[in-house]
């Protein structure tokens, strides 16, 4: 009867289950990013490499040359840590072949890696090269690198490679820079003056080198300047070439004639002056400038 009557009693409600939730499993850890860094080389590979170094160096005919460059080039990057120190060891007379190995070895995603490589005694040739390499390169860090070594650049031909690539970027704050290599190379270096601005973004940059002209304070930064608007300038910024074409140094008139050749028709410039031709050409470009 009791059993009966407990079961009879209101029995206290059961707390309803809840939806039932599958615990997200923890996320997996990222993976390590591998450390940027030239392959490491085994002893003999070292050996290898230092004696195809010295053969560069020291060989007597083009095909030993040759064949230490194809040696070399065998290594891949596993090379460009011994090839950018030796350096100090190559003479002027093998400096292009040591160069031609490095373009080969040395990637673009590597300078940064090749700079690193670089001490206090690391001879100006060697700054010089990677230093054009950046310049010349499609790094998105490139123009912040190039900043950074033009103001701590110690010899002329880095400044000169790290102001080229600044200015090929568009950037005229580094024009003076520039101007001054072109006062101070022109005599020896003049066609490959012209060539490394190549593709120079003009538009960006012709006001800039005009003003250039307008504020030179003597003949020789005048003279370069105007050269180098040659190779920056737009016809519509042209106007900055009468005062030169009038000029009676004939220096003076044969470059903006040649600036005007340049920037209006893309020709060849003329080397040589000649007082009557060059008259005659000033005065004919004078009708063309904006």
């Amino acid at each position: 009867m009791i059993g009966t009557l407990i079961l009879l009693l209101p029995q206290p409600a059961l707390p309803m289950a809840g939806p039932f939730h599958f615990q997200d499993p923890a996320p997996s850890p990222a993976p390590e990013a591998k450390p940027h860094v030239f392959p490491k080389i085994s002893g003999s590979e070292k050996k290898q490499i230092d004696a195809w170094l010295l053969q560069l160096r020291t060989g007597k005919s083009d095909a030993s040359v040759t064949e230490a460059q194809d040696g070399l080039r065998s290594f891949g990057a596993g090379a460009a840590t011994a090839a950018i120190d030796y350096f100090r060891k190559v003479g002027p007379e093998r400096l292009l072949q040591l160069r031609v190995v490095l373009d080969s070895v040395l990637v673009e995603a590597d300078l940064d890696l090749g700079w690193k490589e670089l001490d206090r005694k690391s001879p100006p040739e060697a700054r010089s090269y990677l230093l054009r390499r950046w310049a010349d390169s499609q790094r998105k860090d490139a123009a912040e690198f190039l900043k950074a070594r033009l103001a701590e650049a110690e010899d002329d031909d880095s400044r000169y490679q790290a102001a080229r690539g600044l200015v090929r970027r568009g950037d005229s704050t580094a024009l003076a820079t520039l101007r001054d290599s072109f006062r101070d190379r022109w005599k020896d270096d003049r066609s490959e003056l012209r060539a490394d601005l190549e593709g120079a973004p003009r538009e960006a940059l012709a006001l800039a080198t005009a003003s250039l002209i307008r504020q030179s304070t003597d003949k020789k930064d005048e003279l370069a300047a105007i050269r180098l608007f040659g190779l920056l300038g737009v016809p519509e910024a042209t106007a900055v070439l009468r005062a030169p074409l009038d000029d009676p140094d004939g220096q003076v008139k044969l470059a903006a004639i040649n600036a005007c050749r340049a920037i209006f028709s893309g020709e060849p410039p003329l080397e040589r002056p000649s007082a009557f031709r060059d008259i005659d050409l000033a005065n004919q470009w004078k009708g063309r400038l904006k």
